[in-house]
């Protein structure tokens, strides 16, 4: 761990620690204008690590830091609060001549107002904090992704025709500034309305998109099937020491390809495809205007995968189209499974870009539909395609895993392959279980690679060399993972505001934003639109923080103030033992009169206290499943 890592740490500990801070900052400077003794400031809970005493409260940094409390006098007593503040009773508050001013300092000798206000300090200085700060950051410049889309094959966008590239400026109304709010805005609206204004790639005015989300299982909420863009431009960056810079590549160059991958993908995919085999690959750069061009081996890693057979799902199967005159007249169809594809094989994802793409074939494709082969051709004349034809009739086939055969592709360093199998074999059984799809080969490895022990195979063999039925047992090997040491970022851009009352203007606005994000949130899990799978606690709060360290300052403060509305809206709700449990029986204490008998108080602190216990487990688990499975 370098000094970066340390004082990034360090940053994401304090900031964290600023914003529980200023929670309970509300509650004491609220305790205090209302002449409340306070007793004990904590930041943490738990035994603390070290403490003072001004004034008569004690102010301490405890052990646990999952928030912290103010104790006041004669607040409920915490077990915190009565361990430490009977300790050190204030010697001025024992004297009789003084027992007045002691219950004139008692939290339960203030009026219903003044104690409503007490109990929502924190809330109020969480919200003051983010609309004071969100200015300031805004008027420094706050660096963001771009809001660049990519549709996904076969997603919403993607039968909407959005084209690769292109640049979401609003969703319902609400201005986009990164990729985060397309996400966010399109998962908490209406999802049979989703109105978008979106700027194709080298267009100067946008277009409106009236588009219907759905619900997306993988990600837990509804989605239009988007994932961020790249920029055209692939800016590399690269590590002193990598395989790499060992072959003279720098950061700040541009990949402009990678030498026989699919010319109908970006350069960065290029790369991607092109290095997905752990083999040499060419690269073609461009560096203060000229080209170059570099052959990079990689090198293993010290830490190795896990065991593995070398096999995965074929990339075969027709999941969507799009309304094309070509693709009419081939008469292709969703479901139908690729075989060739102008006289190559599809096997792997990229296969059908190079064949279709990439070739001066004619348009000829055997399919598998039904179980029977088909050949599917273009009328006789058809075949003289341009290549922005090709490239038409490729964008408008979504092609997906073939996850519902035991169909296979190779690695070529993997066991399976040193066991004879290759390309398009289908696994009809893995340790004497039928595999009906991939799940069942998934599972049925995964134990494999617990135990260490030996895998029966039984393979099928439809076409190519020898075909027929196979028995083979493979033993599951851990394989050094192959790395390159090349990455491209994320397209940015520095929103930055012009003058002192656009800031305000843009601070309030995002104050707002979020206000009303974390409101629709807690409203989607209530009507099971957005998963509680995606509630996180401190560990994922931890890692995002670290994560946004990396961008400066100014986008950790971003984060902070966003973290900030999110508590205050969280304390709010009508919780015992929470802030707005306190606001609740306060307003039933206005309402009859009299506040309500110790017996309902404690049933309901207890059930709070298990909620926010059961609540607390519940996204632990969740950060520790989504952190280490």
């Amino acid at each position: 761990m370098d000094l970066t890592e340390i004082l990034r740490i360090a940053q994401v500990i304090l900031g964290i620690g600023l914003v529980i801070f200023v929670h309970e900052a509300g509650h004491f400077i609220a305790a205090r204008i209302c002449k409340v003794q306070v007793e004990v400031f904590s930041l943490g809970f738990g035994p603390p690590l070290f403490s003072w005493t001004r004034r008569g409260t004690i102010y301490q940094i405890a052990a646990i830091p999952l928030g912290g409390f103010v104790k006041m006098l004669g607040d409920e007593p915490t077990q915190e609060g009565r361990s430490y503040a009977r300790e050190q009773e204030q010697t001025f508050l024992d004297d009789p001549a003084t027992e007045k001013a002691k219950q004139d300092s008692e939290l339960g000798s203030k009026s219903v107002g003044q104690r409503f206000f007490i109990y929502s300090g924190g809330v109020l200085m969480n919200m003051a904090f983010a609309v004071v700060v969100f200015p300031f950051l805004f008027a420094a410049g706050v660096p963001f992704t771009k809001p660049l889309i990519e549709p996904l094959p076969g997603g919403i966008a993607w039968h909407a025709g959005i084209q690769p590239g292109s640049t979401v400026e609003s969703i319902n109304g609400r201005e986009v500034f990164e990729f985060g709010h397309i996400q966010t805005s399109v998962a908490l609206a209406d999802p049979e309305n989703v109105e978008l204004m979106i700027r194709a790639p080298g267009e100067e005015h946008a277009r409106k998109y009236s588009l219907t989300a759905n619900d997306d299982e993988q990600l837990g909420f509804n989605s239009i099937g988007v994932t961020v863009g790249r920029d055209p431009k692939a800016i590399i960056y690269t590590s002193e020491g990598s395989a790499e810079w060992k072959a003279g590549v720098r950061s700040g160059m541009e990949l402009l390809g990678v030498e026989g991958a699919p010319s109908a993908y970006g350069p960065f995919m290029q790369y991607l495809l092109a290095g997905r085999g752990g083999e040499e690959v060419v690269l073609h750069l461009l560096e203060d205007g000229e080209e170059l061009t570099v052959r990079v081996t990689p090198e293993p890693s010290e830490e190795s995968g896990p065991p593995m057979l070398g096999i995965s799902p074929a990339y075969n199967v027709v999941g969507a189209l799009r309304a094309n005159d070509d693709l009419d007249a081939l008469g292709l169809q969703v479901n139908d499974r690729l075989i060739t594809v102008c006289g190559s094989p599809i096997f792997q994802q990229g296969d059908l870009a190079r064949a279709l793409v990439d070739s001066d074939q004619p348009i000829q494709l055997l399919v598998s539909r039904d179980g029977r082969d088909t050949t599917l051709e273009l009328p006789r004349g058809a075949e003289e395609f341009g290549r922005e034809r090709r490239l038409r009739l490729f964008r408008d086939i979504a092609v997906t895993r073939n996850d519902k055969s035991g169909e296979v592709t190779v690695s070529s360093s993997g066991v399976a392959f040193e066991l004879g199998m290759r390309d398009g074999d289908v696994l009809k059984s893995i340790n004497g279980k039928p595999v009906e799809n991939w799940k069942t080969i998934y599972e049925v490895l995964g134990e494999a690679g617990k135990r260490n022990g030996p895998v029966g195979l039984k393979v099928y063999r439809e076409r190519g060399e020898e075909p027929g039925h196979m028995e083979l047992t493979a033993t599951l090997r851990r394989s050094p993972i192959q790395q390159y040491g090349i990455t491209t970022k994320f397209p940015e851009h520095i929103v930055k505001t012009e003058g002192p009352m656009e800031s305000i203007r843009v601070g309030i606005d995002c104050s707002i934003r979020f206000v009303e994000d974390t409101w629709l949130t807690l409203k989607g899990m209530l009507m099971n639109s957005v998963s509680p799978k995606n509630m996180g606690g401190i560990i994922l709060i931890s890692q995002v923080s670290y994560s946004v360290s990396e961008q400066g300052l100014a986008k950790l403060l971003f984060f902070l103030c966003m973290l900030s509305i999110n508590l205050a809206i969280l304390n709010v709700l009508p919780i015992p033992v929470l802030d707005g449990g306190h606001l609740f029986f306060l307003l039933v204490e206005k309402l009859k009169g009299s506040p309500v008998s110790d017996r309902v108080l404690g049933y309901s602190q207890m059930v709070g206290l298990v909620l926010i216990l059961s609540l607390m487990v519940f996204v632990t688990y969740n950060d520790i499943n989504r952190f280490f499975f």
